[in-house]
């Protein structure tokens, strides 16, 4: 898990010319070896997707939970708490996130805080207002899923 969620930060901080372990990261790092906090944080924006993919666990299949999206303030109050010690945030969980309209609102105050950041899609929601948002929420990396073109073979 920490590999492939390291090496693209590694990677970016490389392209980038930045250093690698400014103070802040460097702090965080210290944080997790110390006191155990988590380096990368697994966040849910929305448990509710708009597809049914055969193979997909989202909610409407099997979870029992009650399905929805995170609100900002939930995320903000989150963010408040751990962004002394998190270095990555993904965001995806078992719904799609596109779903949540303050995505990239919740993105781009992670990058604020110096928190590289993580988009996992279905992309079917992607178009050129979200594009935008994309880019300005100086998302690190958009993680598209494809599980295959053809209608028919999707299905």
């Amino acid at each position: 898990m920490y590999q492939s969620v390291i090496v693209p930060i590694i990677k970016y901080f490389l392209r980038n010319k930045m250093l690698l372990f400014d103070l802040n990261t460097l702090r965080k790092i210290i944080f997790h070896r110390i006191y155990k906090t988590p380096i990368s944080i697994m966040i849910e924006p929305a448990c509710v997707c708009n597809l049914k993919c055969f193979l997909c666990p989202t909610p409407h299949r099997y979870m029992t939970r009650k399905q929805g999206v995170m609100k900002y303030d939930t995320y903000q109050r989150f963010l408040d708490n751990v962004k002394n010690f998190a270095l990555v945030f993904n965001f995806n969980f078992a719904g799609e996130p596109f779903l949540n309209p303050d995505l990239f609102k919740m993105v781009k105050a992670a990058s604020e805080n110096k928190i590289y950041t993580l988009v996992d899609t279905n992309a079917t929601l992607i178009d050129d207002n979200r594009i935008q948002e994309i880019l300005d929420s100086n998302l690190n990396i958009l993680i598209v899923n494809i599980d295959n073109i053809d209608p028919t073979k999707f299905e």
